[in-house]
């Protein structure tokens, strides 16, 4: 027996699961904390009888199970706490006594499972009101049951939407004749002792409605051999407006379903010309499509680029193969060795060097660092008598600019330098020249340097 202290403080707890005990009763305070608690599972735990375990809630219980127990009776308002519950089974027990009401005030009940109990006809011939009280109800399990059905038990539960009276002993359907079931979309009632049905269906007088979801009835309507349908000649639509009054067999209920065998063929002819296509494009269209495919995506990031608005990083990208290049060139960012003294760095760097390249812009000039590796490259002209130097002007900067560096204005003075090419001049020889200083063998310079 559970006692009324084995869940107390458990307010968090929302699914809670007591398969295969030995649970013979239900202390009415044993839920009192369980305030959250949403699923209760007793399976097959021998329980003799529900009585008021449920007095105190949950209140938020929305499943609950009491599969193959030993319940004989439901009494009135066993449930009454538990007002939220969607989901009732209570399949396999010994239940054969059911009061009136039992299942009032259930508002968003919609599935109870009886099966495999010892409901008898004589139980639900007395109580007609078994089932009132649950307004959203859907669906009603009696399998594996002795009785027969008064049309009267299913009044209140006139939504009903699947019904399962299989192996109930049913010798007739005719119940259904006096009931409102008119949402009813399973009807299973296999294994009853039913051997015949009514084989005239009378359904004049009726509101029609010509959609899709009659479409069934109305195939079935012409084309049986087995069921006659009194007058189906003289039922009309009524419904939508646009076809009222039309007769209900006239209705086209080919654009209802759809051809599967073309939705097959359909499928399969897209596969293979899809197939055939990829297989062309990549034979003969690959390097076109691969081309097609990046051209894409550098529009996408230029779109983005200038959404962004962001600037640019580098001025150009050199693309060349390392074969064709015929010089190497000593950058400060990648080649000077970090850690060491800069003017070593620079010393280095120019005596390891075929020929020093100066690209002369004002800045370069006020650059201290730049003044001492144009300094170390002159003493080495000078020195070595080497043509070691070429000087670039990518600026223009008058000769009078240059009296506070003496060495780079006496560099000036006795050789020749290059000028980078003003606006709208063609380059062509400036390159051409820069090309042949470059590749040209160190030589010894012919006039006084």
């Amino acid at each position: 027996m559970l006692t009324c202290d084995d869940f107390a403080n458990l307010t968090q707890v929302k699914t809670l699961y007591l398969y295969s005990n030995k649970i013979l009763i239900i202390s009415s305070c044993l839920c009192k904390d369980l305030k959250s608690l949403e699923v209760l599972k007793l399976g097959t735990s021998n329980l003799l009888r529900i009585g008021d375990a449920f007095s105190n809630g949950p209140h938020s219980l929305l499943d609950l199970e009491l599969n193959f127990n030993k319940l004989s009776k439901i009494e009135k308002q066993t449930f009454r706490n538990v007002s939220q519950l969607n989901n009732l089974s209570l399949q396999d027990n010994q239940i054969s006594d059911i009061e009136d009401h039992v299942f009032e005030g259930l508002n968003n009940l919609t599935s109870l499972l009886l099966s495999s109990n010892k409901i008898s006809a004589k139980t639900l011939t007395k109580q007609h009101n078994v089932f009132s009280g649950m307004p959203k109800f859907k669906n009603l399990d009696l399998y594996t049951n002795n009785h027969s059905i008064p049309a009267e038990l299913f009044h209140p539960i006139s939504k009903l939407t699947k019904l399962i009276l299989s192996r109930t002993q049913l010798r007739s359907l005719n119940f259904l004749l006096n009931t409102s079931l008119s949402r009813l979309s399973t009807l299973k009632a296999w294994g009853n002792e039913i051997d015949t049905i009514n084989k005239v269906l009378d359904l004049e007088k009726n509101t029609f409605t010509c959609d899709c979801t009659n479409a069934f009835f109305i195939d079935w309507a012409k084309n049986s051999n087995s069921t006659q349908v009194v007058y189906l000649n003289k039922y009309m639509c009524s419904y939508p407006s646009s076809l009222r009054g039309m007769n209900l067999t006239a209705f086209n209920t080919e654009s209802c379903t759809f051809n599967i065998d073309f939705i097959c063929f359909l499928c399969s002819s897209i596969g293979v010309i899809l197939t055939l296509l990829s297989s062309f494009i990549w034979h003969f269209l690959r390097f076109q499509g691969v081309y097609a495919y990046y051209l894409f995506l550098a529009f996408l990031y230029d779109n983005k680029k200038k959404q962004n608005g962001s600037t640019f990083q580098y001025n150009a990208l050199i693309s060349y193969n390392t074969k064709d290049e015929p010089w190497r060139l000593c950058l400060h960012h990648r080649d000077f060795e970090p850690g060491r003294p800069i003017i070593d760095k620079i010393i280095d760097g120019i005596y390891s060097t075929r020929k020093t390249n100066c690209l002369i812009t004002r800045k370069y000039l006020m650059s201290n660092w730049s003044s001492s590796e144009v300094q170390v490259a002159s003493f080495r002209l000078f020195d070595e008598q080497k043509d070691v130097l070429i000087l670039v002007f990518l600026e223009d900067i008058a000769t009078h600019q240059l009296s506070p560096y003496h060495r780079m204005r006496k560099l000036v003075k006795k050789r020749t330098y290059l000028h980078w090419p003003k606006p709208g001049e063609d380059t062509k020889v400036f390159w051409q020249k820069l090309k042949m200083n470059l590749t040209t063998r160190v030589r010894e310079c012919t006039v006084s340097c």
